[in-house]
């Protein structure tokens, strides 16, 4: 079943390790709350992932939000959230993009252009784009991999810091642009 929107305002809102799909996920206001979300994949079918604002204590557990709507979708975190992984599937027309947050595990941008956008200094252990990408600050990364034949923007003066491992392997067909 899918539920349409769900708005946090107040308390807290546990997913008991269950599937849970829905258009979009809003708590951003200044109320404490909580969000605990255990071992759950929660999919978002329209748009929208917004937990900005300030009060909200997020355990991601090992989740995975993934987003598969069929427009551009977004995550739009507080800035000292920690989140475990999300996915964006959308297809090429269906911009994936995350904003605010301050810790990532796997964030994976299917062929749809991605943006992070996320908080000056967040970390993320990977980061895989298989299509177009813009990178807007400073961010560190255990993995960062690029895909062949597409363009990736990075800040200008930001610095990226890749401490294990970068693949950005195009071809004579498909190359990699990185502006």
């Amino acid at each position: 079943n899918t539920i349409k929107d769900i708005t946090l305002n107040f308390g807290t809102f546990t997913t008991n390790n269950k599937n849970l799909t829905c258009y979009g996920f809003t708590s951003n206001n200044s109320n404490i709350r909580g969000l605990t979300l255990g071992s759950s994949t929660v999919t978002v079918t329209y748009n929208t992932w917004n937990t900005g604002g300030t009060n909200l204590t997020l355990n991601a557990g090992t989740s995975l939000i993934k987003f598969t709507a069929a427009t551009s979708f977004y995550l739009s975190a507080g800035t000292n959230e920690t989140y475990y992984d999300v996915l964006f599937q959308g297809n090429s027309s269906s911009n994936g993009n995350i904003y605010g947050g301050n810790s990532f595990h796997n964030v994976t941008f299917g062929t749809a252009p991605g943006t992070i956008g996320a908080s000056i200094g967040a970390s993320f252990h990977k980061v895989i784009f298989n299509g177009n990408g813009d990178i807007n600050n400073n961010y560190s990364y255990d993995t960062l991999i690029f895909s062949a034949g597409y363009t990736y923007v990075l800040a200008n003066a930001a610095t990226q810091t890749i401490n294990n491992y970068f693949k950005a392997d195009g071809t004579c067909s498909q190359p990699i642009t990185i502006r």
